[in-house]
């Protein structure tokens, strides 16, 4: 039997689940920006076009490792995201073009330095920093110099719904089948991509070795993927919506991704002082929760670049991909970062 074979009986099972064109809507009614008759796919090439997902590029998935090109950053994470998305959808008869454009944007609220950014920003805050929530205010808010993205709120809810962190893997009624898709996709893209970064890290083999389901899932990363993805689909047919929660594979799964996160906690260190430099310069710039937005929405080489200095000031602002968004930012209402604002 070839081994996509066993997909033949279950292709299509959800489709009567799959989210329509004609169930698309923008905030704003009048979109021009792309002449495309399905709006999901209108999402992904504005998405693709984004400052948002360029920067991702320069943003840490794990940790930051300049001279190795090989290690995951966020876009690279993004694009597997999407590639398991899309597969998992193409399979189920969901609609992957929503599944494509929520996976492309699900990360673009993340700050310089991944997770340890943003437990500084909740720090120094005393607010809790949720990058699934920024991430939709950026689409919204920031891009297109406050203007925004205009996307299909279908897209805005599969990026705000598509966290879990070290929590149990759940999904909700008011989820989408395709933003349920991407959040079990995310979770699948990182663990194998994290396992297989962990030696390009300098990660002590001991505690990779400790990991030993993914030996027992697969051979390499690609059978590992395959595996996951079957199991995913056929437990999503018997169960008649997206679901990886019953099985060997999917217990084995979520008991991994706790011991992952054991070794995550032992990974992430930051630089507080140097970050707590940045933050303050970039409160004498801006006003309001700006210092916090533009500290957000620094790369990793912009904050590496401005913690080494001493003394900052703005020639070196100019120096980094912030400096371009200052203005428009200084001239932004207040936001609320706590709320994503999708009551339209």
């Amino acid at each position: 039997m070839h081994k996509y074979d066993r997909f033949l009986s279950i292709e299509g099972c959800l489709k009567h689940r799959a989210m329509q064109v004609s169930d698309a809507r923008r905030r704003y009614g009048n979109d021009q920006d792309i002449a495309l008759p399905n709006p999901y796919l209108a999402d992904v090439v504005k998405i693709m076009e984004s400052k948002a997902v360029r920067s991702l590029a320069n943003k840490t998935q794990v940790l930051s490792s300049p001279s190795n090109a090989l290690i995951r950053n966020r876009l690279s994470h993004s694009m597997e995201v999407a590639a398991i998305a899309t597969t998992i959808a193409q399979i189920l008869g969901l609609n992957h073009e929503l599944c494509m454009a929520i996976a492309l944007a699900h990360d673009i609220g993340h700050t310089p330095l991944g997770h340890q950014g943003e437990e500084f920003l909740t720090k120094v805050t005393e607010k809790i920093f949720r990058h699934e929530v920024f991430g939709v205010i950026v689409a919204q808010k920031i891009e297109r110099k406050g203007d925004g993205l205009n996307l299909t709120k279908q897209t805005l809810l599969g990026m705000l719904h598509h966290s879990r962190g070290p929590k149990e893997i759940v999904v909700s009624d008011e989820m989408s089948e395709e933003a349920k898709a991407v959040m079990y996709s995310d979770k699948i893209a990182y663990m194998l991509a994290d396992y297989n970064d962990f030696p390009r890290l300098g990660v002590p083999e001991h505690w990779r070795k400790k990991l030993r389901w993914f030996r027992e899932v697969g051979m390499n990363q690609r059978e590992r993927k395959n595996a996951i993805i079957a199991a995913l689909c056929e437990e999503s047919a018997e169960k008649g919506s997206v679901s990886f929660c019953d099985g060997e594979i999917a217990r084995s799964f979520s008991e991994t991704k706790n011991e992952m996160y054991k070794i995550y906690a032992r990974l992430h260190t930051y630089d507080f002082e140097g970050f707590m430099k940045v933050y303050a310069f970039l409160g004498k710039v801006l006003q309001n929760d700006y210092p916090t937005v533009a500290f957000a929405l620094m790369t990793d080489a912009d904050l590496l670049y401005l913690s080494q200095y001493h003394v900052l000031d703005i020639t070196k602002l100019r120096q980094t991909s912030l400096w371009e968004r200052i203005p428009f930012l200084e001239e932004l209402p207040p936001i609320d970062l706590s709320n994503p604002d999708l009551d339209w």
